[in-house]
C-alpha cells in the first residue's frame, strides 16, 4: 500500500477521500384491509430489515442517525 501512496504522491495525483453518504430514504403508503398505512424505507435493499413501530409521527425521523 505504501507504493501505491508513494506512486500518488510522486505524480502529483490528489489523494482520494471517501466521504459517507446519507441513505436514500423513500415514503410509500399501502392499503390493508381498507386502511391506509404510511412508511419509509432506507438503507441497503439486500440488508436484513427492522421494523420500528411507534405511535407519534416523527419516530422514523429520530432514527435517521
Amino acid at each position: 500500500m505504501a507504493a501505491v501512496a508513494g506512486d500518488a504522491a510522486a505524480s502529483g495525483a490528489a489523494s482520494a477521500t471517501t466521504t459517507t453518504q446519507p441513505p436514500v430514504v423513500s415514503t410509500h403508503t399501502i392499503e390493508v384491509q381498507g386502511i391506509k398505512l404510511f412508511y419509509r424505507e432506507a438503507g441497503n435493499p439486500q440488508a436484513p430489515a427492522i421494523l420500528l413501530l411507534h405511535g407519534f409521527a416523527t419516530s422514523s425521523f429520530m432514527y435517521r442517525n
